[in-house]
């Protein structure tokens, strides 16, 4: 089976890490007032989940 490669465009690499930063803005902002040390720890996770995600698409291909 051959793994097919498929190039980006500039429009969803853009989106893609826009979303990401998105994520490091909210990490770095820190832990509003408020929220539960709970919530915030949960809130920490999905978003570094959502930064690991966001690798491979980051990097200008992706197979398919």
């Amino acid at each position: 089976m051959t793994d097919i490669i498929e190039t980006p465009t500039a429009e969803e690499i853009a989106r893609h890490y826009s979303a990401a930063m998105d994520s490091v803005t909210l990490i770095n902002a820190g832990q509003p007032e408020g929220m539960t040390d709970e919530d915030w720890a949960d809130t920490v996770k999905r978003n570094k989940e959502h930064l690991t995600s966001c690798l491979p698409r980051t990097s200008g291909q992706r197979k398919t």
